[in-house]
């Protein structure tokens, strides 16, 4: 890596204006591929966003229009909208948990030869989930 990737040579140089990532504290437009559906999503911390996400109808959509993202650092989501925090421990873990339930389930799939069992499999796919600090989640605002 060069020194580009550095958070603090970014930081000196005001690369971002101050801030670590392009996203931070962008509102982004979301569109599935047919643009249908469309969704403004709100990044609430300096950190990285998913290129996809899935809309609240289950369509797969795609950050869109990367030149009309809008940094709002005080931007105030309405209720209902969805914004992208920092992964919690406790979130992480749900989704293992309605991750491993689902594929245990199932005849097929392989990860019963994978893990012991579901309570292995939860622990060590909550495990990765989290190895990397700052991983995106969404959630509706209240």
């Amino acid at each position: 890596m060069g020194r580009e990737m550095n958070p603090d040579y970014i930081r000196r140089m005001g690369i971002n204006r101050g801030y670590l990532h392009k996203e931070a504290f962008s509102l982004m437009q979301y569109a599935s591929e047919d643009g249908r559906e469309i969704e403004y999503i709100w990044n609430s911390r300096d950190g990285v966003t998913p290129l996809f996400v899935t809309s609240r109808r289950g369509t797969e959509m795609t950050h869109a229009n990367w030149s009309g993202d809008r940094r709002i650092p005080d931007f105030v989501p309405q209720p209902g909208s969805r914004i992208f925090v920092d992964l919690t421990p406790e979130a992480a873990r749900a989704y293992a948990v309605r991750q491993v339930r689902q594929y245990w389930a199932e005849d097929t799939s392989p990860i019963k030869e994978m893990f012991v069992s579901q309570d292995e499999a939860i622990e060590r796919l909550t495990a990765s989930s989290l190895a990397q600090p700052g991983t995106p989640d969404t959630i509706v605002v209240e």
